[in-house]
């Protein structure tokens, strides 16, 4: 009645039954529930006079309840009686006055007042608790529902190194040989490259109020195989079907390679590169031509353009190029160089007057940055940033600089294909109209048709009739030639017809296409969530370190906050930091290293 008058709530009265409980079993008094709620200043005294009085009860307290008796109804007041946090199970506690009792209809009825109806205990069960309990602190489950199963997600087990390679050993030079980074993965053809442990349904529970207990869904992850691999019938294991070195990309994909080695230059003699495997390049791209494929070894780029799917790995420079990889970059130095990188990237010398964005984290402990824009979603770890007459240099840490170029790229690709599809609807357009027109046409050709028809029978019957030699002669001549002009007319409409039919056939394609740019609108759209959130999967890390010295001019962002240093610093760690400010939640806090 409370509860229902919104004087109390299911928390107050539940606590006012555990204190009424403690107290009965300590004392062997029970105290009216009213007064407990009084007492606690839930209630006033005058709520309580009322409540009681519509209910026929009196304030009288009862001194001791006799064990002999059957419970009243007022059993609920001295039974504690609770439900598990993930409403599972109901349990219940009696003191001691009140067992051995034969009676479990006010239990039965507790129950049910409470809302509990799924999985309650049999009476027997029930009975034979009340009968033998001697431990007022003894649990009894009045009620057991079904635990919600949550599931597994589909798992993928790989069967080789999924790690990039170590980088190669380091020259005094700062010049990287990648010949002594140790062996590369290898698998021969049969060879198993992967196995999926599929996922577990989860299954929903019901508590014991008997409402669902929902579980969310997991994940399944597909089993993607790409070139110089089988998939099982089932999808479930990956086979190479070549011998070759293996490896995944950015959206899950995993290949078996072929390696192909240029003897020299990328230059006019070999022409572009564009090549489904490894390419090993003994001397150097250069400048205007195309290198595309999995995984670059290379002696230098010098103005060369590179798209590649896997890691690029140059033993010198990488000078005036364009660079777009999928894995990660290891070089001696970049100069005016534009790259973007979905992995690490690993500088041994200089970065010069160079724009750098990658999701992944950017090493230069032995070189110098200077004039350069650099965007590392995972952190910066560099030796100096600056010097006393370069550029100043701008580095963000932890920023999405890459993420927003990876969308711009999948935009751009949906832009195009919107476009055509707005060029085809129109087609489409005019083909519906024309088809339209057409169809008037015949509409028309035929009901001037009709007319010429009736003509004609008009003209036949009237023949039968007429006498004269001339006047049939005329009609003759007439019927002839409106029967020349009937058969123009049915090759004008056949015409158009065939016509009209061609202009369907066109619109149709047009739908066709439509349709298919749609399906691929979407599939782009699937593959561009499905790789930004494999990125988003790591967290960023808005740190920069530096262990000899950054210039003043630098500009150092996060995620959120920025700043322009005012004086140099030495060997220094700046990270970003949640305020707790509402006003200024994100700052950038500096840290002397002592190096």
């Amino acid at each position: 009645m409370l509860i229902n008058r919104d004087l109390a709530s299911r928390k107050d009265i539940d606590r006012a039954f555990r204190k009424q409980l403690n107290n009965f079993e300590d004392s062997g008094v029970a105290i009216p529930l009213g007064d407990i709620l009084v007492e606690a200043e839930v209630i006033s005294g005058e709520i309580r006079d009322e409540i009681m009085a519509a209910q026929d009860r009196t304030g009288k307290r009862k001194t001791a309840l006799d064990p002999s008796t059957e419970f009243s109804s007022d059993f609920g007041a001295f039974v504690d009686l609770q439900v598990s946090d993930d409403r599972v199970e109901a349990w219940m506690r009696v003191p001691k006055t009140a067992q051995g009792t034969t009676d479990i209809e006010p239990v039965k009825k507790l129950i049910k007042k409470r809302g509990i109806t799924h999985g309650v205990a049999k009476d027997e069960e029930i009975h034979h608790f009340l009968k033998t309990c001697i431990d007022p602190h003894e649990k009894f489950i009045v009620a057991r529902g079904r635990a919600p199963s949550v599931g597994k997600p589909a798992e993928i087990i790989y069967h080789f190194n999924t790690e990039a390679d170590s980088a190669g050993l380091i020259n005094e030079d700062g010049s990287i040989d990648f010949r002594a980074r140790g062996e590369s993965p290898f698998v021969k053809r049969g060879q198993l490259l992967a196995e999926k442990k599929p996922m577990e349904q989860p299954k929903s529970g019901m508590d014991v109020f008997g409402e669902p207990l929902l579980v969310g869904e997991v994940d399944d992850v597909p089993l993607l195989g790409g070139q110089g691999t089988e998939l099982s019938g089932d999808g479930l294991k990956l086979t190479a079907t070549l011998t070759g070195q293996p490896g995944i990309d950015i959206k899950g994909v995993i290949s078996v390679l072929e390696s192909f080695t240029v003897k020299g230059d990328v230059d006019f003699k070999t022409g572009n590169i564009n090549f489904r495997g490894n390419v090993i390049v003994t001397g150097m791209v250069k400048e205007g031509f195309l290198v595309e494929c999995e995984d670059l070894t290379a002696n230098e780029i010098n103005g060369g353009i590179i798209r590649i799917r896997g890691d690029l790995k140059i033993s010198n420079g990488i000078v005036n190029a364009r660079v777009e990889t999928e894995g990660s970059v290891q070089a001696k130095f970049l100069n005016k160089t534009n790259l973007h990188g979905y992995g690490n990237i690993m500088i041994t010398r200089e970065i010069m007057e160079s724009h750098i964005a990658v999701s992944g984290a950017l090493t230069n402990d032995t070189g110098r940055i200077t004039a350069s824009t650099i965007a590392a979603r995972r952190g910066l770890s560099v030796k100096q940033i600056g010097t006393e007459k370069a550029e100043f240099s701008t580095i963000k840490a932890g920023a999405d600089d890459h993420i927003r170029w990876v969308a711009e790229k999948y935009e751009s690709k949906i832009e195009t294909l919107k476009r055509e599809m707005d060029l085809i609807f129109d087609k489409k357009l005019q083909y519906d109209d024309a088809y339209n027109t057409m169809h008037v046409d015949i509409a028309n050709q035929t009901f001037a048709q009709e007319k010429l028809t009736q003509k004609i029978d008009f003209l036949e019957n009237r023949l039968g009739e007429i006498k004269e030699k001339d006047e049939k002669d005329r009609i003759v001549k007439e019927l002839k030639e409106l029967q020349i002009t009937v058969g123009n007319a049915d090759e004008r409409i056949r015409g158009i017809f065939r016509e009209q039919d061609l202009v369907q056939q066109n619109s149709m394609a047009c739908e066709s296409r439509i349709e298919a740019l749609d399906q691929e609108i979407k599939d782009i759209k699937k593959e561009k969530d499905k790789i930004i959130g494999r990125i988003e999967a790591d967290p960023p890390v808005p740190e920069l370190k530096a262990v000899k010295k950054i210039y003043a001019g630098t500009r150092i962002t996060g995620t959120a906050a920025s700043m322009i240093l005012k004086q140099d610093f030495g060997a220094s760690r700046f990270t970003e930091i949640d305020t707790g400010d509402p006003d200024n939640p994100k700052q950038l806090v500096h840290q002397t290293l002592n190096i």
